[in-house]
């Protein structure tokens, strides 16, 4: 009697790396997106500082070129924060996309995983039976030779 043998175990191993694979590039995904939400929020942080003390030194009656510098400073941030938001969008789309393709993969991993459940239940119920029609065999043996020993 010879164990089960799953032929598409290969396959199983495949779509199990697969799925592996697909995880690791979500959680990438996941740190590259959380940087870039972490990073705009730090500029928008900074902007707000700045606007504070642009209006700070408006109210003030500061020089005017300090205020023109601090408007210069706020424009780049403002510059900034706009390729880290775009950044930080793509980041996200890139995000939902790895989610997607593991869901995927998973699903594929999964349908594989199944197949190889119900083979295996079919191949324990056949070797039941295998092992039932044997056992039947030797008491069906045993029997006719006990009825044979007595007819002598």
């Amino acid at each position: 009697m010879s164990g089960f043998r799953f032929s598409l175990e290969k396959v199983r191993h495949l779509r199990q790396a697969e799925e592996e694979s697909r995880a690791r590039t979500v959680a990438d995904r996941r740190r590259e997106a959380d940087g870039a939400r972490a990073e705009e929020a730090q500029l928008e942080s900074a902007r707000d500082q700045s606007l504070a003390q642009v209006r700070s030194v408006h109210g003030a009656g500061g020089a005017v070129g300090h205020l023109q510098n601090l408007e210069y400073v706020l424009e780049r941030l403002d510059e900034h924060i706009q390729v880290v938001r775009s950044r930080r969008r793509e980041a996200e789309e890139d995000l939902v996309q790895s989610i997607d393709e593991y869901t995927d993969a998973l699903r594929r991993r999964q349908a594989i995983e199944k197949l190889r459940e119900r083979r295996l239940a079919l191949w324990k119920r056949q070797q039941q039976r295998l092992e039932q029609a044997a056992t039947d065999e030797v008491a069906l043996t045993r029997h006719q030779r006990g009825a044979v020993g007595g007819e002598s």
